[in-house]
């Protein structure tokens, strides 16, 4: 479980609490949901960090003239796939919450 360990160490959000220590409503609170989500997933189906570590640096390869968090390599990769799975949940099921992920590593 290298993959798990190494996503609960450089998650900004969720670190195996019971529950989520964030006051509901809030950027923090959904952004610490979606990390639990994405480990529980990747912890389910392994190698799916990897899924979308690829998802995210093709992005980055196919949009040279785009500059944000997902394109930027000075945010590790395993973040940015991460941040590619929430930003696809949040298109999936919370469309209105999608212009959120600008605020994930602020």
């Amino acid at each position: 479980m290298e993959e798990i360990e190494k996503l609960l160490r450089i998650f900004r959000y969720y670190h195996e609490e019971k529950s989520n220590p964030y006051e509901n409503g809030s950027d923090d609170y959904l952004f610490w949901g979606m990390e639990r989500q994405y480990v529980e997933s990747c912890k389910q189906y392994p190698g799916l960090s990897k899924t979308f570590e690829g998802y995210a640096e093709d992005f980055r390869k196919k949009n040279p003239d785009i500059h944000n968090q997902l394109t930027d390599t000075d945010v590790e990769l395993p973040v940015r796939g991460a941040m590619y799975y929430i930003e696809t949940m949040l298109g999936k099921f919370a469309p209105n919450s999608v212009s959120k992920i600008k605020n994930y590593l602020k």
